[in-house]
């Protein structure tokens, strides 16, 4: 996963650094390095790579370089594409949720990758800045996962096994504690984050709040100071 961000932080910087067969194992790479620049795999992939979304592309460039897959998964792969081509509800259910990915997914890398400069300072997006404290980012930026959930349960449930893993893998993910807070609300307890099944009646936490000055932190503040006359 790491790999992957780092990856997609090089294509927001410019670079293209996913580009190139350098570093890939010998046990894992699907040709050498020299027969990657010898093949013109770069030329290839410009030629080949219709890919929406950021990942996607990491995703068909490991296809020609980094994976070796069996000939069980060729052939899901095959079903589903044979699926996509025949049955124009699926596909078009899998389009709107490409859609609504590429609507959202550069809020979502920023708000994990970008370096957040105050209110003073001057931020250049094309370097990965971005001014304040991250408030606004994290509204934007946690709206991805939910969107793309709510919308994988929208697709008509596809027959051959390689979609339904990948519409699977989506949709097991909002039972996860990370997708909850994503969706909010999220109440803060110390240095703890609780989703909303978490926080109990008499369970004393703030609820956050996308704004510098928080009104229920004021209310603290006021009725601390009168305590102290």
């Amino acid at each position: 996963m790491r790999s992957l961000f780092s990856h997609i932080k090089e294509i927001m910087l410019g670079n293209k650094k996913l580009r190139g067969n350098e570093g890939v194992p010998a046990d894992k790479g699907l040709i050498s390095a020299p027969s990657y620049n010898v093949i013109e795999i770069d030329s290839l992939l410009d030629v080949v790579d219709h890919t929406k979304t950021l990942v996607g592309k990491q995703t068909v460039h490991k296809a020609f370089t980094e994976t070796r897959p069996t000939i069980d998964e060729i052939k899901e792969k095959q079903d589903a594409l044979r699926e996509l081509e025949k049955d124009d509800e699926v596909r078009a259910g899998i389009e709107a949720l490409l859609d609504k990915a590429v609507k959202h997914e550069d809020s979502f890398y920023r708000l994990l990758l970008s370096k957040f400069t105050g209110v003073m300072s001057s931020a250049k997006r094309s370097r990965l800045e971005e001014s304040g404290y991250g408030y606004r980012v994290y509204k934007k930026g946690t709206k991805l996962l939910p969107v793309v959930v709510t919308q994988v349960e929208k697709i008509k449930t596809p027959k051959s096994q390689y979609l339904k893993n990948l519409l699977l893998e989506l949709t097991s993910f909002a039972d996860t504690k990370e997708y909850k807070l994503m969706r909010g609300p999220v109440y803060m307890l110390f240095r703890r984050f609780l989703a909303k099944d978490e926080k109990k009646i008499f369970t004393p936490a703030i609820k956050l709040r996308l704004s510098l000055f928080k009104p229920t932190l004021i209310i603290i503040l006021v009725l601390l100071t009168l305590a102290m006359r």
